[in-house]
């Protein structure tokens, strides 16, 4: 079954002079993930820590459902409240 899912990704360009050359570095990235799972996601590459010049891709995530819960609780208890007073027409 397909997914339906919306997210924007929005991709920087590459500097006008390559710092690691010969170097296979992925291009800077911001995703907007608007649904079903919103969030942030922004990769970027990095040299990492040593005298050796190492570069690699990191990724910063940020989910809404991990930092704040889906939400499921508040929705069923607003439903259950409307339902209870008769507004059931609302739904």
């Amino acid at each position: 079954m397909a997914k339906r899912s919306t997210e924007v990704v929005i991709q920087f360009k590459r500097a006008p002079h390559i710092v690691f050359r010969e170097r296979l570095v992925e291009d800077n990235r911001l995703v907007l993930n608007i649904q079903p799972d919103e969030g942030i996601c922004v990769s970027f590459g990095v040299k990492r820590p040593g005298t050796e010049m190492g570069i690699g891709n990191v990724a910063m995530n940020f989910s809404y459902r991990e930092a704040f819960g889906d939400g499921r609780e508040a929705r069923m208890r607003r439903c259950w409240v409307i339902c209870v007073r008769g507004e059931c027409d609302a739904i």
